[in-house]
């Protein structure tokens, strides 16, 4: 079962071919930070719409993902921002987990918000 990491609890919808989740994640680091973790064996590819919030400044993106079992690859689409870009993403196999990777651009508080579509594979 997919899992937002962090002490927010997540609300879901789980369908017949994959899920839909929510939840929050928060950081103060700028090292790589797990933002989401699914079962790679369960589920294939995601798509997550991100708001993201650091102070006063604000960005919302889209990101789609998919894996092969080893490599997982990623693109990210209609950001839009005020001011700078906040934060980057990433993602990857680790440990059989197909992860979405957050990486903020400052040490500040950063809030991920995060909806996400996970598809069976």
């Amino acid at each position: 079962m997919p899992y937002i990491i962090g002490a927010a609890p997540a609300s879901s919808l789980n369908l017949s071919g994959g899920d839909i989740k929510s939840g929050v994640v928060t950081t103060t680091t700028t090292d790589a930070t797990a933002l989401v973790s699914l079962d790679a064996t369960a589920y294939r590819s995601a798509y997550y719409q991100i708001q993201i919030s650091e102070g006063s400044t604000h960005n919302t993106t889209n990101v789609s993902t998919f894996h092969d079992g080893t490599n997982a690859y990623v693109t990210e689409y209609g950001t839009l921002k005020n001011g700078v870009g906040i934060a980057t993403f990433d993602a990857d196999v680790n440990a059989g987990q197909f992860r979405l990777i957050g990486y903020s651009a400052s040490s500040g508080l950063t809030t991920f918000r995060i909806v996400y579509t996970a598809i069976d594979g």
